[in-house]
């Protein structure tokens, strides 16, 4: 087996700053450490964290008075920021600068009375807090079939401000400008691309290295819940190459890969270095015919 890593992998400077706050935490610990619902979206990562002594809850209720609170890396919503406030809890907020900086912008276009258009998951931990923030509602649309059955008619009058979850696919991103262009191009909107230029990089050098020739299969390893590590999967897997999606190592078998395979392996912004260090070792251990 011909063994790749496409660079970048591990975490992803937000993410990376994120867990180094949250182990600092951990580490001056004065009074209870609790992480407010998953740090980042990668099992491996909240279980390094747990194993320190961080106790993991989704409700802020649950939290006791006075207690060090670490909040996700995606943002926190508004009226759970309130609740931390009100039991005086120590809130390390561990929101990526990127995702802190469209939510920035999306308030700051609606003070100017813009209508916003989102692309993402309105389900998403980094949607929800950034329409929290709002005054007002925006339009959430996540899919193709999404934005080609709106109506966009009655926007006639509007100003409007379309911006990206950080990790939507760029993919996607693209093809809803594509749509624009060709079903309203009379229709003015302002474009902001908020996209994680960490991710489009990612994605980038993905497509490049598959449409070079140079691989027969891809491993992408990332958690099942992370948004970033599903746009690679279905990137590669759009490129009708055969593709692997393992949250680590524990998901591998030898009789997954053939001995004449380039194997290209790429990881999500949440997969820890660890995590895909072990896999290519799996991998190269494998390929010397060592035993596992």
């Amino acid at each position: 087996m011909d063994i790749q890593v496409i660079e970048p992998v591990g975490f992803c400077p937000g993410v990376k700053r994120a867990f180094e706050l949250a182990l600092q935490a951990i580490g001056d610990r004065k009074r209870p450490v609790y992480l407010l619902g998953d740090l980042v979206h990668n099992r491996h990562a909240i279980e390094k964290l747990q194993k320190n002594g961080v106790v993991l809850t989704e409700n802020p209720e649950e939290i006791p008075r006075y207690a060090t609170v670490i909040t996700r890396s995606h943002g926190i919503e508004k009226v759970t920021l309130r609740t931390l406030e009100e039991r005086n809890a120590v809130i390390i907020d561990t929101t990526c600068p990127r995702v802190r900086r469209a939510r920035d912008l999306a308030q700051s276009l609606e003070k100017r009375g813009y209508a916003l258009l989102i692309l993402g998951n309105q389900n998403h931990p980094e949607i929800r807090s950034l329409l929290s923030f709002l005054e007002s509602s925006a339009t959430v649309l996540k899919t193709k079939e999404e934005w080609e059955g709106l109506d966009m008619s009655s926007w006639q009058e509007k100003k409007i401000a379309v911006l990206a979850q950080t990790t939507f696919p760029g993919v996607l991103f693209e093809a809803f400008l594509k749509w624009k262009r060709e079903r309203w191009p009379q229709l003015e909107m302002e474009i902001f691309n908020t996209l994680c230029s960490e991710t489009e990089t990612r994605q980038k050098n993905l497509v490049q290295k598959i449409r070079e020739g140079a691989l027969t299969t891809v491993i992408v390893v990332g958690g099942r819940k992370s948004s970033n590590t599903a746009s690679l999967f279905l990137l590669a897997r759009g490129e009708n190459i055969r593709t692997i999606w393992v949250e680590g190592p524990e998901d591998l078998s030898r009789e997954m890969f053939l001995s004449r395979e380039k194997i290209g392996v790429v990881s999500g912004a949440s997969t820890p270095d660890w995590v895909v260090e072990q896999v290519v070792d799996r991998l190269r251990k494998w390929n010397t015919g060592e035993a596992i």
